[in-house]
């Protein structure tokens, strides 16, 4: 056939000139720099957010754990809550008005078998007997002054001023003596009834100062007029004041405590 112009189609069977184009197409490829760098941040923004939130919930928890223990401490510690006594080791809680009542109220009678007071103007120290349900001074025989700050510590005393034997103002029949045989156990175990004192004299404690004037004083029966006291001359002695104006006195007790009269103390 002719010579086909230049430029012409050489396979007009095959390739129409009208048939579409094939469409140019440059492939995206996915390179090493352009697109892992961004996928390594999302994964590590993913497994930064799950540790943060795994620590808050373990933290929550051991904080829970902590509180839980701290509570069972406390609760098996002090299992007479408020101002309930427990009675030794067997659970049972009694108020305080029945501790030293003549009546035993726990199930092996702790609460008579430590009951001791300091009675009358020379503080005798007298210990309960739960058997004759009576109160017995302590002979001063092979008494000392450890024995004294003992029994001052086991009233609740934090400090100790002296014990000394005094004549009995009354005759008894019973003492309550110290066995000093006894070796080291507990200072009311050592103690003893007895019909007898050798010395003739019971023990007078003094747990505090208060109530004894550092200055010698002239006491009157009476006070008629009186006179201004001098700065510590009676240095158990508090004025009570309410908006900056004396209202009653009060006797200082121990370092917190201050008794009074019931009608200075409002509400």
């Amino acid at each position: 056939s002719a010579r086909q112009p230049g430029g012409a189609n050489p396979y007009p069977q095959y390739f129409s000139t009208n048939a579409p184009s094939v469409p140019s197409y440059v492939p995206r490829v996915a390179t090493h720099q352009s697109t892992r760098p961004v996928a390594r941040s999302s994964r590590t923004t993913c497994a930064s957010s799950i540790k943060k939130t795994i620590v808050i919930i373990l933290s929550i928890l051991l904080v829970i754990c902590c509180a839980i223990a701290a509570f069972f401490i406390w609760y098996f510690e002090n299992r007479c809550l408020g101002s309930l006594i427990e009675c030794g080791t067997s659970g049972v809680c009694m108020p305080p008005s029945q501790w030293c009542d003549g009546v035993s109220h726990c199930p092996n009678g702790e609460d008579e078998t430590r009951c001791v007071r300091l009675f009358g103007p020379n503080f005798i120290l007298e210990v309960y007997s739960p058997v004759s349900k009576s109160w017995y001074p302590v002979c001063q025989d092979d008494w000392n002054d450890d024995y004294g700050k003992i029994a001052c510590k086991d009233m609740g005393y934090n400090t100790y001023y002296y014990s000394r034997g005094v004549a009995a103002e009354v005759s008894f029949k019973s003492y309550m003596k110290v066995n000093t045989s006894a070796g080291n156990t507990d200072l009311y175990k050592k103690l003893y009834s007895s019909d007898s004192c050798a010395s003739g004299n019971v023990v007078s404690l003094r747990c505090i100062e208060c109530g004894m004037s550092i200055k010698s004083v002239n006491i009157m029966n009476r006070i008629v007029g009186g006179s201004g006291a001098v700065l510590g001359q009676w240095p158990w002695q508090v004025s009570l004041h309410v908006q900056g104006t004396h209202v009653c006195g009060g006797s200082i007790i121990t370092r917190q405590w201050i008794v009074t009269a019931a009608h200075c103390v409002e509400g």
